[in-house]
């Protein structure tokens, strides 16, 4: 055929034939003009190549042959498809493709493969999981009625919902979510039962008291991805419960507890409040109050830190000083936990009693006294007056080391007040305690350590009451015997 030149100026403007007469076989055609059949002669021995056009019929015509048994049906037709119309939307024609077909006619479908993809799962996946089902079938593990939401169906309203319910920033107040097994399983062997159980694999289920669970507990097995939106933690354990929140407040007893009350007094932190909570709960506290100032006791961060003490102690929150007449005992000690920095007051006890008395006088006179509507019947003051308060904070307590504790004649329980480490103990609870003739009790501290933390302190004093209050319990079992 000659040299390479020859051969690309064959390839490029065509062939001349034997009498010298230029004839083009490739017929170069614009665009917008339509080509006839092409071919062209490449090397030495002349072989013909196709063009791309004969290329392109060739693979219509293999994907046809690929496309036939997977969209015919069992009669063997493929559908005619329907005209074009303007008016419906992508939807409706969505829809209109998925009914042609049902799920036996079809042998498989690239969609649901590319939707898996995006959403990171796979087939593997899906077997995996289904194996695990049948693995624990097999060892005789109950595994409960469960809804499955796949990580593909973003528009299923069941997701929507239980986000609303789940999400920390859009989470009714009414539900208490618990997340891993260690606190929904503590909820379970309290006697609670949850309304609502997701789970991101089923083998997670093994780690749950699942016959605990009640007939009218709805089951999810939703995607991890989901579970990752709705908690508040980085690594997700894979497990979430939502519980009833009056149910689970009316329905707590405490196990052998004492005669102890614990008032909270503006503890904000999480960690602290569910440190105290625990505490309490080892002491034998038959009920923790929570002024207006506190954190919420059923938040993520408390309810981990507690680790269970929810289950075992009474809780009860929001408690208004005026108020606080009706959730303690008709004749208690009142304690006080606080430091001595407060400075001494000039008062002797004689001049202590009677201005007491005048501050009760000048409260009265001043209309910011009531008598409550409480059981006991006991006039109770309404605290909300900032100057009387800080009257009574002046006056000073009966102060003791813990170790020096006793209890009034005649007292058998005991009220405990602990404040937050910022503002400690309010006015109010000063005012409180002068009612009841309470004292305050302080802790020793050397190399000029200022204060303890307010869990140490509600540690000590806590169990010094525990004590004492056991004392008094083996003396009377003695005397009865």
């Amino acid at each position: 055929m000659g040299t390479k030149w020859q051969m690309v100026r064959v390839l490029r403007m065509g062939m001349r034939t034997m009498d010298s007469q230029y004839s083009q076989t490739r017929l170069m055609g614009r665009r917008g003009f339509s080509l006839p059949y092409k071919a062209v002669f490449e090397g030495d021995e002349g072989t013909r190549v196709e063009s791309r056009l004969t290329k392109l019929d060739q693979t219509i015509q293999k994907n046809e042959k690929l496309i036939k048994p997977m969209y015919t049906s069992p009669s063997g037709q493929i559908p005619k498809p329907e005209k074009f119309d303007p008016k419906q939307t992508n939807r409706d024609v969505k829809n209109k493709k998925h009914s042609q077909f049902s799920n036996k006619d079809i042998k498989h479908t690239t969609v649901v493969e590319e939707e898996m993809k995006s959403s990171g799962s796979s087939l593997k996946d899906i077997e995996n999981e289904e194996d695990e089902d049948d693995e624990m079938m097999k060892s005789g593990f109950h595994i409960p009625h469960y809804t499955k939401i796949h990580a593909w169906d973003k528009g299923n309203k069941k997701v929507k919902e239980l986000g609303r319910l789940l999400t920390k920033n859009q989470r009714d107040r009414s539900v208490v979510v618990l997340e891993g097994y260690r606190l929904i399983n503590d909820a379970l062997l309290s006697g609670l039962q949850p309304s609502l159980l997701l789970f991101s694999r089923v083998k997670l289920l093994r780690d749950i008291e699942i016959s605990s669970l009640g007939s009218d507990c709805v089951c999810f097995h939703i995607p991890y991805d989901n579970i990752k939106l709705w908690s508040d933690l980085k690594t997700p354990p894979g497990l979430m419960a939502a519980f009833d929140k009056q149910q689970l407040v009316s329905s707590i007893t405490p196990f052998h507890a004492l005669p102890i009350t614990l008032v909270c007094d503006n503890v904000r932190s999480p960690d602290n409040l569910g440190a105290i909570l625990r505490v309490a709960a080892g002491a034998g506290v038959e009920r923790v109050l929570l002024t207006r100032g506190c954190v919420d006791p059923w938040s993520n961060k408390v309810l981990r830190a507690a680790a269970g003490a929810h289950f075992l102690v009474s809780i009860v929150e929001r408690v208004g000083w005026e108020n606080i007449h009706d959730q303690v005992p008709s004749y208690p000690h009142v304690v006080i936990a606080d430091n001595v920095s407060t400075p001494p007051s000039s008062f002797d006890r004689e001049e202590r009693i009677k201005y007491l008395e005048e501050l009760e006088t000048r409260g009265i006179e001043e209309g910011g006294f009531h008598v409550s509507s409480s059981e006991n019947g006991s006039p109770v003051s309404s605290y909300l007056d900032p100057k009387l308060t800080s009257e009574y904070k002046r006056i000073e307590l009966d102060t003791y080391q813990y170790t020096e504790f006793n209890l009034n004649p005649g007292c058998r329980e005991v009220v405990v007040i602990v404040g937050g480490e910022t503002e400690g103990v309010s006015d109010a609870a000063y005012m409180f305690c002068h009612k009841f003739n309470g004292s305050r009790l302080y802790i020793p501290l050397r190399n000029k350590l200022n204060c303890l933390n307010v869990v140490s302190a509600t540690s000590v004093l806590l169990f010094t009451v525990q004590q004492k209050l056991m004392e008094i319990l083996e003396n009377k079992q003695d005397s009865s015997r």
